[in-house]
């Protein structure tokens, strides 16, 4: 049977042997007492213990009874207080009562009466104790449910807010605001998955510097969001510096030691990673935190998935648009500068393209010449135009070799070699023969998707085989035009030589 508290009782009176009496007297009845001689000694033994009961009389040495009462009331407001008198009085009693003592007893004192008021008061005391702490966990109750309510509701206005945005890049800058103001966290990032090179990139953020935004890329597996993507299971850490797993991250990494992380996933595909710290309330997240972080994770997720496939059927939409374009005014070039800048025009409305090249291939000599620039640099680089670049025929086919290549000659221009951040090449191919290279340039890093290249690379090859198909229909046209004139002219010849026989 586990052990009672015993209740503690703190006897003042300035007769000593009325002290060990009832210190003696209550011991037996079970109450740990103490005991003290003046008002003083009182309140000093009280501020170093908890009492349930103080008994004292009300003559005192220095401080007395009343006084002693009013002390205790301001530390502990509902304290039990029994006072004893010899000299009792109606107004002694009343003030008592008034300043909130419990009892007011008469001495001599009778241990049986006092037995009673001591039992009655630590029972009223127990049920204060029991009340207040029912009436406390009643508001923890409120609280937690008013949290739970204005969690839902957040979750809920969430929802709204995302379920109206198609713009990703807005939608993500959304997302990271709404998450910190749900979990309430000052510092956020959205970080999305890009599925060919196994990595995260910063899409949005908050409280996060741009160079890191630029810089940061985290493959799958590395660090703390990108375990969370790898593992596609939330993730909280209260102390990052006594976390085994992830501590050597915290240099330098994270302002706070509390993290939460949860994946951006849609059934078994994860599209990112959303992280937060610094929590407003300035202690450790906690589970109910990341559990907050995870529904509405879940909810971002399908905003950001639906915002994707309608960024790309956009996207489609617009190569298909562009495409039908170029084959239609195809037919109104006549010379291969002005298909190359329709080319690059075309391409600038459905990639981030910020310059082009055109480069024709001498087979014989194996060398790669540069024709046409268009776009960003076009002044600088008139050195270039005519410039011819050896390279051989089986390393031609190289996309990473002819890339090399070419971007030695570009970045001679120290110009390009700090504004060209991106640049690719692909082979312009008809009838199964290399007729040269197109390079797309960018002042972005990553510019293009595998998606960007494979439309270049269709675009210049199909343009190039149409311009061509055009130029050999006009020439044929032209020389059946000679043809015919030729031989008006000879029957003409003929009919003036036949005259003039005649």
């Amino acid at each position: 049977m586990p052990q009672v508290e015993q209740s503690r009782i703190l006897v003042v009176d300035d007769e000593e042997r009325l002290c060990r009496s009832l210190e003696s007297l209550l011991t037996k009845a079970g109450y740990d007492v103490r005991t003290a001689l003046d008002g003083k000694e009182a309140l000093r033994l009280y501020a170093e213990t908890s009492f349930d009961l103080v008994i004292s009389d009300i003559r005192l040495p220095g401080i007395d009874g009343i006084q002693l009462l009013q002390e205790i009331r301001k530390q502990t407001p509902d304290a039990m207080v029994i006072l004893m008198t010899a000299y009792a009085s109606l107004d002694t009693a009343l003030a008592a009562i008034n300043m909130g003592a419990y009892d007011y007893l008469m001495k001599p004192i009778e241990f049986t009466q006092l037995k009673l008021a001591t039992k009655r008061a630590l029972e009223k005391r127990e049920l204060e104790i029991a009340r207040q702490r029912l009436l406390d966990e009643l508001q923890d109750t409120n609280k937690q449910l008013n949290r739970r309510v204005a969690e839902v509701d957040a979750l809920y206005q969430a929802g709204i807010l995302l379920s109206q945005s198609h713009d990703l890049h807005k939608l993500l800058t959304k997302i990271i605001a709404v998450a910190l103001d749900v979990i309430g966290a000052t510092v956020g990032s959205v970080m999305l998955l890009d599925e060919h090179k196994g990595e995260l990139t910063i899409s949005a953020a908050v409280g996060v510097s741009e160079e890191v935004k630029r810089n940061t890329r985290v493959k799958l597996g590395n660090s703390i969001a990108g375990y969370v993507a790898q593992s596609g299971e939330a993730l909280l850490i209260t102390d990052i510096l006594t976390d085994q797993r992830f501590r050597q991250y915290a240099k330098g990494n994270y302002e706070t030691n509390s993290l939460v992380s949860a994946p951006l996933k849609i059934k078994d595909r994860v599209l990112g990673v959303i992280n937060l710290s610094d929590p407003k309330h300035g202690t450790a997240f906690a589970e109910n935190d990341l559990r907050l972080l995870v529904t509405f994770a879940a909810q971002a997720a399908i905003a950001i998935d639906d915002a994707e496939h309608l960024q790309q059927l956009n996207k489609k939409l617009n190569e298909f648009g562009a495409l039908y374009k170029l084959a239609t005014n195809l037919t109104t070039i006549d010379n291969s500068r002005d298909m190359t800048e329709m080319i690059y025009q075309m391409l600038r409305k459905i990639m981030d393209v910020d310059f082009a090249v055109w480069l024709s291939w001498q087979e014989r000599t194996e060398t790669l010449m540069v024709n046409y620039w268009e776009g960003l640099g076009k002044r600088e680089a008139i050195t270039l135009l005519g410039r011819e670049l050896s390279m051989k025929e089986k390393t031609v086919y190289s996309s990473s070799v002819r890339a090399r290549v070419i971007r030695t000659h570009i970045e001679e221009i120290p110009y390009f070699k700090e504004k060209a951040k991106t640049l690719t090449t692909v082979p312009i191919i008809t009838k199964g023969s290399l007729h040269g290279v197109f390079c797309l340039g960018s002042r972005r890093e990553h510019a293009f998707s595998p998606n960007d290249i494979n439309i270049a690379s269709i675009v210049a090859s199909q343009a190039t085989s149409v311009y061509e198909q055009q130029r050999a229909l006009l020439n044929a046209t032209r020389l059946m035009t000679m043809g015919k004139m030729m031989s008006e002219i000879a029957h003409d010849l003929l009919l003036q030589s036949q005259e003039v026989s005649a």
